[in-house]
């Protein structure tokens, strides 16, 4: 039996009416679930420090400004 919810993804049959529902991972929305959330543009960027956020398929990564590092870019790369 297939799901119609992205792999990874649950899926909950209403046991009155038979419609599907999915709970999405994290970076994913939708009725499927086959929706990518744009981290970079939804509110604040994640990044800090003025990185660069690049949107990938369910997540995202931060191109870190010269004497930073980190995933979002969150430590100085030489504090001394």
């Amino acid at each position: 039996m297939s799901s119609p919810c992205r792999d990874g993804s649950q899926c909950f049959t209403n046991p009155i009416n038979g419609m599907y529902n999915c709970m999405c991972q994290s970076g994913y929305m939708g009725s499927t679930c086959y929706m990518d959330i744009d981290e970079c543009s939804v509110g604040i960027s994640p990044c800090e420090h003025n990185g660069l956020c690049m949107n990938t398929e369910g997540s995202f990564t931060c191109n870190c400004a010269q004497g930073y590092t980190g995933p979002r870019c969150e430590h100085l790369s030489n504090p001394f």
